[in-house]
């Protein structure tokens, strides 16, 4: 027996001694030798290669290691593309002798070169490039080939805390493999309503498992893909001509849908083994991303009334059919006046001479006052809108007045309320419920506020923002219900959501005549009114009508003077602006304020988390003694950010 076997047999005795199985060992053959070592020969000058020399290590003992493949050394390992081996080893310590274990093996690419012995590129690596040994000194690691065929890698393993031991190689050969085909279609039944679009189907190791390693929103990365392919629609088919036969694989799609950026549907299947010369077919069902919509979210509920004051007031009004609707409809009554107000508000010159003709009717008869009005109503309009612009000129309050008419209305019509919005868990009926949770509500009056479009512009300004425990402080009589309010909402095309018919308490009128008294007119009076009434009165000097032009063309009427003028103007203001304070009041939406909506949940990481739902908008109608007006809006979202 050579000298360089001995310190290998001590080892395997040592080995058989310990107990440790004899797979471990290097495999010996009939003659008792072992085919590693004879391939991988010790160096002869092993015994005495640290003669004279200190070996002792921290642990006080002293070791000797050398790293025994589990292959011929010199013989290259076959492997088709597209697969993996083991690269296995064991670390034995021939000063203890017996295994080396916890020592560090280093695994590298040494060269890769072709058929020809030329250098060449490859695009096989390790699952990791260092580990260490186990109890019994076996070390090993997953080699994956790559797809690049007819090359060969030299493989080497050293140990890098003890650089006297000699590293050593191997070889693997990767070799062309035999193909196979698989053609994949695809099926859907779900909810998205939008056909699917733009699918894109990979092919990756069958380690990866579909629900385990592979969801719909799964983003793969480039090394994980063997294959990849595209398609339009689910009608498409798709084909791999060329896969690895002998091997399984995980077949995963992905679609998209209408305009939506984030992943709408996705299949997954493992195939069956891939046999040579043949084609497989695979159908994939896809399946809708179930989003997690539940949370808390801050939204916004903007909401117009002016459609329904248009509607309960019976379309295009005058003072005559406001004055007649009388007391058994006060929603129509208080709807028409406030429609009223909304015209004086807007065109104030034509406004007021109409409310004038129209008292007049009242007293005299339509049929003289139509033709007085014919002859002489447009110049009256015109030397009343003249002489307004005169007054705005002298009266500062009332060059503001007029400014701010349009930003008024926006109080009587427009209403934006806050909240926050928690959203349950997604049902198994595809149903989820929510609830507002109010905390403020938001008028706007841009008095003085630089307009859209100007570089000055700031959609805060002109802001009011009333806070709930703002409101506890009104009067009895202006009761404010709106606390909270739950909907419940069905799931639909996916990423929609369809809010079913609900209810909101909230005493919008008294609401709105609270602000305009208390906050509105004393800052556009100059704290000179503290009302409609007061407002109206301040401006419609009926005195100086009576002995103006008005008053000059109401003496043509048979048996009218400017005494009847000015009677005529209290009356309008008696008529119309006075029973504003107490129509409005009375105007209480407490319990029939209902509505259905839509709103589009948004994913903006395409993490399946809804971070937002946009495009909200709100369909109902206001009931008030048993009439009822429409009422539109629109609200969104924002996902509330919990703290880590």
């Amino acid at each position: 027996m050579k000298k360089t076997l001995i310190p290998v047999l001590a080892v395997a005795a040592a080995l058989l001694m310990s107990g440790c199985s004899q797979e471990y060992l290097p495999m010996l053959d009939e003659g008792g030798q072992s085919d590693i070592v004879a391939d991988y020969q010790v160096p002869d000058d092993v015994v005495n290669f640290d003669e004279g020399r200190d070996l002792a290590t921290d642990d006080g003992q002293q070791h000797r290691y050398q790293i025994l493949l589990q292959v011929d050394p010199e013989t290259p390992v076959q492997a088709t593309v597209g697969n993996q081996i083991q690269v296995s080893a064991i670390v034995v310590d021939y000063i203890q002798g017996q295994p080396a274990p916890d020592v560090l093996v280093d695994f590298q690419i040494v060269t890769v070169v072709d058929d020809d012995g030329v250098v060449v590129q490859g695009d096989a690596n390790f699952e990791t490039y260092s580990r260490y040994t186990d109890a019994k000194g076996r070390v090993s690691n997953d080699f994956f080939v790559g797809m690049v065929p007819e090359v060969t890698y030299t493989l080497g393993l050293s140990l890098p805390d003890y650089p006297e031991s000699e590293p050593v190689t191997m070889k693997v050969k990767v070799l062309a493999y035999a193909c196979g085909c698989l053609r994949v279609d695809f099926s859907y039944d779900g909810v998205i309503e939008t056909p699917l679009r733009d699918i894109e189907v990979f092919v990756v190791p069958s380690t990866y498992q579909c629900g385990k390693h592979i969801f719909p929103h799964t983003v793969l990365s480039d090394d994980l893909i063997i294959a990849q392919r595209s398609a339009q629609t689910v009608n498409s088919v798709v084909t791999f001509d060329c896969l690895p036969a002998g091997a399984t694989y995980t077949v995963f799609a992905r679609a998209g849908s209408g305009d939506l950026v984030c992943t709408a549907a996705g299949g997954c299947s493992r195939t069956l083994v891939m046999q040579p010369e043949t084609c497989d077919e695979m159908t994939l069902e896809f399946s809708e991303v179930t989003f997690q919509a539940s949370g808390r979210y801050n939204a916004v509920d903007h909401f117009n009334f002016e459609p329904m004051i248009e509607m309960c007031a019976g379309g295009d009004t005058t003072i005559i059919g406001c004055i007649t609707a009388g007391t058994e409809d006060v929603g129509k009554t208080v709807c028409c006046a406030i429609q009223e107000l909304v015209k004086l508000f807007n065109t104030p010159g034509s406004t007021i001479v109409q409310l004038v003709f129209d008292a007049l009717k009242l007293w005299i008869g339509s049929a003289i006052i139509d033709a007085v009005q014919t002859v002489v109503g447009k110049a009256l309009e015109s030397v009343l809108n003249d002489l307004i612009l005169q007054w705005s000129r002298d009266t500062p309050w009332l060059a503001a007045f007029l400014t701010a008419g349009k930003d008024i209305t926006q109080i009587i019509s427009n209403l934006e309320l806050e909240s926050e919005l928690v959203l349950q868990k997604l049902g198994s009926d595809y149903t989820v419920q929510g609830t507002h949770f109010w905390h403020a509500i938001n008028l706007y009056w841009r008095m003085g506020c630089a307009a859209e479009g100007d570089p000055a512009f700031d959609p805060e300004c002109g802001k009011y923002t009333l806070d709930m425990k703002d409101l506890t402080v009104l009067p009895d009589d202006f009761p404010m219900e709106l606390l909270e309010g739950s909907f419940i909402a069905d799931v639909l095309n996916f990423n929609w959501m369809s809010l079913r018919q609900h209810e909101i308490a909230l005493s919008y009128g008294k609401l709105v005549l609270w602000a305009i008294n208390g906050i509105f007119i004393p800052q556009i009076s100059g704290d000179q009114a503290h009302s409609i009434d007061d407002l109206a009165r301040l401006w419609l000097d009926c005195k100086g009508m009576a002995n103006g032009p008005i008053g000059d063309a109401a003496e043509t009427i048979p048996g009218v003077d400017r005494d009847d003028v000015e009677a005529v103007c209290n009356t309008v203001i008696t008529s119309l602006i006075d029973p504003v304070d107490d129509m409005i009041g009375r105007l209480s939406l407490s319990t029939t304020l209902t509505l259905t909506g839509t709103g589009r949940m948004l994913d903006g990481n395409c993490d399946t988390i809804i971070d937002s739902i946009v495009d909200g908008t709100y369909i109902g109608f206001v009931e008030s003694n048993s009439q009822q007006a429409s009422v539109t809006g629109d609200w969104s979202a924002v996902r509330i950010v919990e703290d880590e």
